[in-house]
């Protein structure tokens, strides 16, 4: 919502500035670090980005997945008169967390026999979102250090962006992609680790995982997601 303000007091890409982006309710941001449509100003996507922080003040209320205690500095900014050229016009509902109850049959036969048979919170879960954040190398990086911890590990792995799965939809295709996202792990690793780590290539039931007893950590993005899900599950993380 401080789009349009940071648009007509900042000179050129974001990206070049030397100091941090001073956001009201908020820590200061790097320019390296503002949200993906702000990277090129001359992209539409900017253009679209900066809209839509203009209207979303002139609704007749805003409601937030989020909570007073997780976030009290930024909704106070939200709610501040004297920041009244950005906030919105109506009140700020917070209704969080907001966090789908487990499903008795989410985690499936296979995985829940796997996380049956561990101990007690002896697990890291490991999971970076849907975003494909990871670069070729990171991955294999992250498969010696699960190896090397000898802990005992659920990862889900998204292959690095560099080839398209769409339409891989039937059996053999999710078996296809299964393949190709372990061909970026190092050689032997999966059978190496078969007694202490499960790999789920792509996709996992998140918030059931959470809640089995095995978990006892969770290395992660810090998305939204992932963080309520660690909050609300009472699930250490590791960023």
């Amino acid at each position: 919502m401080h789009s349009p303000t940071l648009d007509e007091q900042v000179k050129g890409e974001y990206v070049d500035r030397t100091r941090p982006l001073e956001i009201p309710g908020s820590k200061p941001v790097q320019p390296e670090d503002v949200v993906d449509p702000m990277l090129d100003r001359s992209d539409q996507s900017y253009r679209e980005h900066v809209w839509l922080a203009e209207e979303i003040p002139k609704g007749d209320g805003i409601l937030l997945n989020a909570w007073e205690h997780l976030q009290a500095e930024t909704l106070a900014a939200l709610r501040n008169e004297d920041f009244s050229g950005w906030v919105a016009d109506g009140p700020v509902y917070t209704v969080g967390p907001l966090i789908r109850p487990v499903r008795p049959a989410g985690l499936g036969k296979e995985l829940l026999e796997w996380l049956d048979k561990q101990p007690s919170e002896s697990g890291m879960f490991v999971s970076f979102g849907s975003g494909r954040i990871l670069s070729t190398e990171q991955p294999v990086k992250l498969a010696w250090g699960l190896e090397l911890s000898q802990q005992r590990f659920i990862w889900v792995f998204q292959k690095p962006p560099i080839e398209s799965f769409d339409g891989l939809q039937s059996d053999a295709g999710k078996a296809r992609i299964a393949d190709k996202v372990l061909s970026f792990l190092p050689d032997g690793f999966v059978s190496r680790t078969r007694e202490v780590g499960l790999i789920l290539p792509s996709w996992a039931p998140q918030v059931d995982i959470f809640r089995h007893p095995l978990v006892g950590g969770f290395l992660s993005h810090c998305g939204w997601s992932s963080t309520l899900g660690s909050i609300v599950s009472k699930v250490p993380m590791l960023v």
